[in-house]
């Protein structure tokens, strides 16, 4: 009887040791809690930017806007300043792993909320009949790596029928861009979709960063020569 349970009690040890290994060598960070708390506590939209939250290889990229890397992005988010001038939902459904990668998480969101205060910077005040946003269905992915640090952030791509948008108010745009247009402020997403107003915009805040002063105008892309080695894609805005 000794015997045995000194036989059961080395099992059971070996069991505890090589599941301490197990978890230390193989285990990987729960990506759908990961991409659920940064959608709502630090991605720099429905709330302030978390830089903690980023790895150092970060990059953002939307349908116009990007490639942004950590620096820019955050500095971007904080001049919008869309965490603090509206009261918003994401509204997140449909959390799921990319079989093909699952430290990739795929997700929806229907934003809708109010704006409450100064966008841009604290430019942009609410102003009577514009105050609600209604966002169509946009599509997002979250990339973290080894760490559970975000590494790749795509936003604000819309995917909603045409019927879907005819009962939003953000004119078809999706994140930012729509954003714009439910509070009424449309010119200001003409202007910045053409691609002169965005190469001047980002060489004015490129210099600035020359002489240390970031954040004073938001960049629509990174410089070629601050883009993460990993990423590969030769399209920028």
């Amino acid at each position: 009887l000794i015997q045995q349970l000194f036989r059961e009690m080395i099992q059971i040890s070996v069991l505890g040791v090589f599941g301490v290994v197990t978890s230390l060598q193989f285990g990987k960070p729960d990506t759908i809690a990961l991409a659920k708390t940064f959608i709502e506590n630090g991605n720099g939209f429905y709330s302030a930017p978390i830089p903690e939250l980023y790895a150092e290889d970060f990059i953002f990229r939307g349908g116009i806007v990007g490639p942004l890397n950590k620096k820019d992005y955050i500095d971007t988010m904080n001049w919008l300043n869309v965490h603090e001038a509206f009261d918003l939902k994401s509204n997140a459904f449909g959390f799921t792993q990319d079989p093909t990668n699952d430290m990739c998480v795929h997700y929806y969101t229907r934003a809708s909320g109010r704006h409450v205060g100064g966008m841009l910077n604290g430019l942009l005040k609410p102003r009577p009949g514009f105050e609600e946003v209604n966002a169509p269905l946009e599509a997002a992915q979250l990339l973290f790596d080894a760490q559970g640090k975000v590494k790749f952030f795509s936003a604000g791509n819309v995917c909603a029928s045409i019927p879907e948008i005819q009962n939003t108010n953000t004119k078809g745009y999706g994140a930012v861009f729509g954003l714009l247009c439910a509070i009424g402020r449309d010119s200001l997403v003409s202007s910045a979709k053409q691609p002169a107003v965005r190469s001047f915009n980002n060489f004015v805040s490129r210099n600035f960063d020359t002489f240390g002063i970031r954040g004073v105008l938001p960049k629509t892309a990174s410089h070629h020569t601050e883009i993460p080695a990993w990423w590969h894609s030769s399209s920028s805005n």
